[in-house]
């Protein structure tokens, strides 16, 4: 008994679920984010390094490039766009 009590009063969540830190990362609003900010700081990296932009890649690398680029921006606008489920 003493136990919960000291567990109640440290406040100390028992559960994963119930955990107010965990809720908040988990939330589709912060993925969504996150994914922008990924996604700014590879367009950014990739702006930097223009020669690797300027220089005429093949059709492959091409196609990888715009993916992941593109991709955490899309991710990151569905989840921001969508509700959570709970």
């Amino acid at each position: 008994m003493k136990e919960q009590d000291c567990d109640k009063n440290k406040g100390i969540p028992r559960k994963k679920g119930n955990s107010l830190f965990y809720k908040m990362i988990m939330s589709r609003k912060c993925l969504g984010i996150f994914f922008w900010i990924h996604g700014t700081v590879q367009l950014c990296g990739f702006a930097a390094r223009a020669e690797v932009l300027s220089s005429t890649p093949s059709i492959g690398s091409r196609i990888l490039l715009l993916l992941s680029i593109c991709f955490p921006f899309v991710y990151g606008t569905y989840l921001l766009c969508t509700k959570d489920r709970n």
